[in-house]
């Protein structure tokens, strides 16, 4: 089980490295397969194909990254008063980013320009999926409104992230919590 493990971490490795270089698309088995140092009757043992490969990287990721997120988007939805007063981020969300900045490499080739936007629209859709559930019942805001709020709340979020994983060293993880909740609260402020 070590050996298949090891196997697995290596090609799933080897494939994040060259999506750091090369449009996702263009990468074929044969290329991997020769920078990982394998047989390619091996990478056959463990997956079927690149896009195999990819989406195992992507269930990883996507789990560590959504553990928490449906706790966290009701709670900034619904909880956050009077954050731009506030030093220190409340706990679900410094979470959050802490397990954006465990993953950032993975995280920056993801959802970067050699990345997949289906990764990219599969952890968009899970936040809108539960803000929609949060505004249902807010019935003094039309449809449109809501589908407004929903759109930049959840775009918003991970176009910050997806900055942030580039730049990781002009903010902290605290500085960009307590930004991401300042900006929530002023979202927060129109759902009253």
């Amino acid at each position: 089980m070590r050996r298949k493990n090891n196997t697995e971490a290596i090609i799933q490795e080897e494939l994040i490295n060259m999506m750091e270089h090369i449009p996702f698309t263009s990468i074929k088995v044969k290329d991997l397969v020769e920078h990982a140092e394998i047989g390619r009757s091996t990478f056959y043992l463990y997956f079927d194909s690149i896009y195999s490969v990819l989406q195992k990287i992507e269930d990883d990721l996507f789990f560590k990254l959504t553990s928490d997120l449906d706790k966290n988007i009701e709670y900034l939805a619904s909880t956050i008063k009077n954050s731009s007063a506030k030093t220190e981020p409340e706990p679900l969300q410094l979470s959050a980013a802490e397990r954006i900045k465990d993953n950032i490499r993975l995280f920056r080739v993801l959802s970067g320009p050699n990345g997949d936007p289906t990764f990219q629209a599969r952890l968009n859709t899970r936040s809108r999926r539960q803000l929609e559930k949060y505004l249902a019942s807010k019935s003094s805001l039309d449809n449109a409104e809501k589908q407004l709020i929903i759109e930049y709340a959840t775009g918003g979020q991970w176009y910050m992230y997806r900055w942030w994983a580039n730049h990781e060293d002009e903010i902290s993880t605290h500085d960009i919590t307590i930004l991401m909740e300042k900006i929530t609260a002023r979202i927060s402020s129109l759902m009253r």
